[in-house]
């Protein structure tokens, strides 16, 4: 919700009590309570009571009439009214304020109020008449209206109505509109804060390949619901810290792809200062090695990268990773529109990756490609499948226009930051081929990579090459996956996968 800010200058103070009204050339104070009787220029109000008789609202004052069609200023002076006092009558109620006059636009008051919930009292009826449908709206037009008086009709045996309901002040404003009634006449307004005790409550709901009770295998996506108490003050933050890490701001659910023990706990904090707490703990193994994504199928695409059917997006150095706007399903499958980066440069952007258990060393990872590829013009162009723990180690079997002549596939490997190239071969059948399949297969810790069009055998690229830290690359949690890039070129491009998959032995 968006909130009105108030002027730094009015001090955060108490009205204290006091029936003088405030000095005009004063900044207002930001009142906690509200004792108003309304009436004329010549009211006395009560002992605590500040007197109304129609001014229009002010800053400075903090306190008011506008328009009730527009919230421009409106004076209601003249509109007041005062009745004989009848003996054992509260004397509030011998004095009222037209909101909705004759012959006057309509008026709706306010007074600048601290934020908070408040328990508002109001008064409305007429000691000399019944001409009236009495209607008071606390907050109008905002989420936290209130209807207080809703179409009183008084009589002569029943002339005033007296109610009390709880309001919600999120705006530095208790408003109180008429709309709806017909010559509306209010006698007094009490507002009083109420000291919010009670915690937000919160919920922490795991979802994914369940195994049994907390036991899950692949990724994890943990959702948190929190709500405030009814009347409660308000949601002031939702924060959540994953295995002990710092807290972060809850915006969207956490996706977790790492294997092991997990913790997630959650804390609301409301306006008032209670803190409502939740967790969730669980253990996590890595995905069985039977994995395939039929992107056809379609999904969606989280702001923060997050891909139906795949576990999130690798990290780069630049912390720009994720391009959200560049990735799309189609009825084809994911579209991925190429950025300005590659993965030898540290910095790619949307290189989407399954997370799956590598530490057997044995497993074959395959992207389909939607042919026929002609899109590979320029140099650096590119669209691959590739496998390793992240942007400075990993292996790729890729795509790509280098130098002149038909398109080549090339074997490119990267460790501890150093690039190679294993293997390279001229691809014509590229630009004509329905599907191009990116195959990466490991046998023995030792990587070697294949293509193969429309569905025909696979052909190697080059020979097998072994990265010489094994245990950080054929993990419990290695990843593999896809990406596109037109690093080197200022045209970009578009290319789609219809399927990707990991098989193991």
């Amino acid at each position: 919700m968006t909130h009105r800010v108030l002027a730094s200058a009015l001090a955060a103070t108490l009205l204290g009590g006091s029936a003088a009204q405030a000095d005009p050339a004063q900044a207002a104070p930001v009142r906690t309570a509200v004792h108003v009787d309304f009436g004329t220029r010549t009211t006395v109000a009560p002992r605590g009571y500040l007197t109304d008789y129609g001014l229009p609202f002010t800053a400075k004052r903090g306190y008011g009439w506008e328009k009730a069609a527009n919230g421009k200023a409106l004076s209601l002076v003249g509109k007041g009214v005062r009745r004989p006092s009848a003996r054992g009558r509260d004397r509030r109620y011998d004095t009222l304020m037209q909101m909705q006059p004759a012959h006057s636009a309509a008026g709706q008051w306010q007074m600048v109020l601290r934020n908070g919930v408040y328990d508002v009292t109001v008064a409305v009826g007429d000691a000399g008449a019944t001409n009236s449908v009495d209607r008071v709206v606390a907050q109008p037009h905002t989420a936290a209206q209130v209807v207080l008086v809703g179409g009183f009709r008084p009589t002569r045996t029943h002339r005033f109505f007296t109610v009390t309901k709880r309001v919600r002040i999120a705006t530095g404003r208790l408003t109180l509109s008429p709309a709806g009634g017909r010559n509306t006449k209010i006698d007094f307004v009490v507002a009083k804060a109420v000291k919010d005790t009670t915690r937000p409550t919160a919920r922490v709901t795991l979802t994914g390949t369940s195994l049994g009770p907390a036991v899950y295998t692949g990724s994890v996506t943990a959702s948190v619901a929190v709500k405030d108490n009814a009347g409660g003050s308000g949601l002031k933050s939702v924060t959540y810290a994953l295995d002990g890490a710092v807290a972060r701001p809850y915006t969207e659910p956490v996706v977790v792809t790492t294997p092991g023990t997990h913790r997630l706990s959650v804390a609301a904090v409301d306006r008032a200062g209670n803190v409502g707490r939740a967790s969730a703990s669980w253990t996590q193994r890595a995905a069985a090695l039977s994995v395939t994504d039929d992107f056809t199928t379609g999904g969606t695409v989280s702001p923060s990268c997050q891909v139906t059917g795949l576990d999130g997006v690798l990290a780069n150095t630049a912390g720009n990773q994720c391009a959200a706007s560049k990735i799309a399903f189609v009825p084809a499958g994911l579209s991925l529109t190429s950025t300005a980066g590659q993965l030898a440069d540290d910095n790619q952007q949307n290189a989407l990756y399954k997370s799956f258990a590598a530490a057997g060393g044995t497993f074959t990872v395959t992207a389909r490609v939607v042919g026929p590829v002609k899109q590979l013009t320029t140099d650096y162009q590119q669209i691959g499948a590739w496998f390793g723990p992240d942007q400075k180690n990993f292996v790729k079997v890729e795509a790509e226009h280098n130098g002149t002549g038909p398109p080549h596939l090339t074997m490119f490997y990267r460790e501890n930051g150093v690039a190679g190239i294993v293997a390279t071969t001229t691809l014509p059948g590229l630009t004509t081929a329905r599907t191009v399949d990116l195959v990466i297969r490991s046998a023995g810790h030792q990587l070697t990579v294949y293509y193969s069009l429309d569905g025909a055998a696979l052909t190697q690229v080059g020979a097998a090459w072994s990265p010489s830290a094994v245990s950080a690359w054929f993990s419990g949690s290695a990843k593999a996956g896809i990406e596109v890039s037109n690093s080197g070129s200022g045209t970009a491009f578009s290319a789609t996968f219809s399927r990707f998959s990991i098989v193991g032995p």
